[in-house]
């Protein structure tokens, strides 16, 4: 009957080993508290596309059980920056008053801006025989 115990206790040891043995990138096959089942884990596919300021996402889900799923950075897909258009001038300088001019990102549903400030324009309002820019 010892015997018998033994060789079930070695039993339940080695499987407990197998199962909780990371995988070649070091993530563990199972959920933290799932001893269910192994994983059979799909291939990573880009669930998020990449963005001005993010990489994009990948993910892979488990064939046995759709709810387990592991997300990570895409190294194939960096962020992708900021694409401005052309600035625009939002306020005119004045002789006394600086200026404003801003450029928008054109990518979609991006809403980043940049803001330069024109000088103050001494040259505003005279003639331009008198302008010292001409």
């Amino acid at each position: 009957m010892k015997q018998f115990l033994k060789w079930i206790m070695l039993l339940i040891l080695f499987a407990f080993i197998i199962t909780s043995c990371p995988e070649p990138n070091g993530t563990s096959n199972q959920e933290p508290n799932d001893t269910s089942h192994t994983h059979d884990w799909s291939k990573w596919s880009q669930t998020t596309a990449p963005t001005c300021t993010n990489a994009g996402v990948e993910t892979r889900i488990c064939s046995l059980d759709s709810s387990h799923k592991e997300t990570r950075t895409d190294q194939n897909a960096p962020a992708i920056g900021h694409n401005f258009g052309t600035w625009i001038v939002t306020k005119e300088a004045t002789k006394t008053i600086e200026g404003e001019e801003t450029r928008a990102c054109t990518r979609k549903d991006c809403v980043e801006t940049q803001t330069n400030t024109i000088p103050v324009n001494i040259d505003s309002g005279l003639p331009p025989i008198f302008r010292t820019g001409d």
